[in-house]
């Protein structure tokens, strides 16, 4: 997996915070977004080029968790 960009949304004033994520993996053709909410198994995969595209969140959560507390600790 490579990551090209994350970003933290707070998400107003009564949603939960959330990280996207743009990223790149070598058995997906496109680039994917990565939506990662504080909570264990609260991930969404997408990819924005074909919205027909599923992916399972829980199958990167541990790699996308680990790169936004990459992140999170950068600031």
């Amino acid at each position: 997996m490579t990551i090209q960009n994350i970003t933290w949304y707070r998400n107003g004033v009564c949603g939960m915070p959330f990280y996207v994520v743009n990223f790149t993996t070598p058995d997906v053709a496109n680039p994917l977004v990565g939506i990662v909410f504080e909570t264990k198994l609260h991930v969404a995969v997408i990819n924005p080029a074909d919205s027909t595209d599923r992916y399972r969140g829980d199958r990167f959560e541990d790699e996308l968790r680990a790169a936004c507390e990459r992140h999170q600790n950068a600031l």
